[in-house]
């Protein structure tokens, strides 16, 4: 196994020895090729990396990031780590930055102006080519992700599904609903709104923080957990999405997922689907997630064949957090 140096000068050594706590990395790509035919110039994606390599490198598991998340989101979050979700006590993992989130190629750090429309198939193009060209990554143990890092997760199955032993999408989708289309298209509506002045960036940052706020959680979880005094404080913490360059990249990645279904452009998608036989694949939902609507995780998995394990609770979207138990 041999590695491509990066910016940083690394070495097969390095990644060969000693355990990695999180520390960032930066691959150059080139040019990454979209499917609608654009280019993504001077392409680079960036990672963080925890764990130790086994000798066999059999070991190594993939975790896209989820909608504006970052690699150490994923860390501090105990999506990874010592007795997190994926235990790197046990497991080498490489945790990549989408396109889009601000730290990878995205509109906010790019001088390609307009930046090109991406797609979740996009976004595994470029990480199957960061695992393969520069890392020289043959195979994974596994891919894990949460919420649009399972989207990524389903497409990594269907495109290159023998690529890793395992495929667990964690609150993800193989494909949006009504529901889904709707919430996305409030999101877009939000965000072509103008940006002329300092106001109408507060007053988007607002409501993308109202809408995101009524679908994140339950109604119920947020009356037990919430107080009504302090609901303008807990607004200003939501209304994260203040400056144009967090809006660019949010609307980059909102029309990415809204474009999501693994069925889309694949008229020969069932026989996709036998040609695969039978993947390791777990996807967990949870019950009364109102982001990311559970229901065609189980409708996939009779197609397929595979186990979905769906979790109880009025924290919604955030049911992984350990905060809700």
């Amino acid at each position: 196994m041999t590695f491509t140096p990066f910016v940083s000068a690394e070495t097969a050594t390095d990644w060969l020895s000693g355990a990695h706590e999180g520390r960032l990395h930066t691959a150059q790509l080139g040019e990454c090729a979209l499917e609608n035919g654009e280019v993504i110039q001077n392409c680079r994606l960036t990672f963080r990396t925890y764990g130790t390599l086994a000798p066999d490198l059999g070991n190594i598991v993939l975790m896209p990031t989820w909608f504006n998340g970052s690699a150490e989101g994923l860390a501090t979050s105990h999506y990874l780590g010592p007795e997190g979700i994926v235990d790197t006590d046990d497991y080498f993992v490489i945790a990549v930055n989408a396109l889009g989130n601000g730290i990878s190629s995205s509109p906010s750090n790019s001088a390609q102006k307009p930046f090109p429309v991406f797609t979740i198939r996009d976004q595994v193009s470029a990480q199957h080519k960061l695992l393969t060209e520069h890392l020289g990554i043959e195979h994974l143990h596994a891919v894990v992700g949460a919420s649009m890092g399972g989207y990524q997760t389903y497409e990594w199955l269907m495109m290159h599904p023998t690529f890793a032993t395992h495929f667990v999408p964690i609150e993800g989708t193989p494909w949006y609903t009504f529901y889904d289309r709707l919430k996305g298209r409030a999101w877009q509506e939000v965000m072509a709104l103008p940006e002329d002045s300092p106001q109408a960036l507060r007053r988007k940052a607002d409501l993308l923080g109202l809408i995101d706020g009524m679908v994140f959680w339950t109604p119920e979880y947020l009356n037990r957990e919430q107080s009504l005094e302090h609901f303008e404080d807990w607004l200003a913490g939501m209304a994260r999405f203040d400056t144009e360059s967090k809006l660019r990249d949010r609307a980059s990645q909102t029309a990415a997922s809204g474009r999501h279904d693994i069925r889309r452009d694949r008229p020969e998608f069932e026989a996709r689907l036998q040609a695969m036989g039978q993947p390791s694949v777990l996807a967990v939902v949870f019950e009364r997630d109102m982001t990311v609507n559970p229901q065609p995780n189980k409708v996939f998995a009779k197609q397929l064949g595979f186990e979905v394990i769906e979790i109880p609770g009025d924290c919604g979207h955030f049911g992984p957090n350990p905060e809700c138990y």
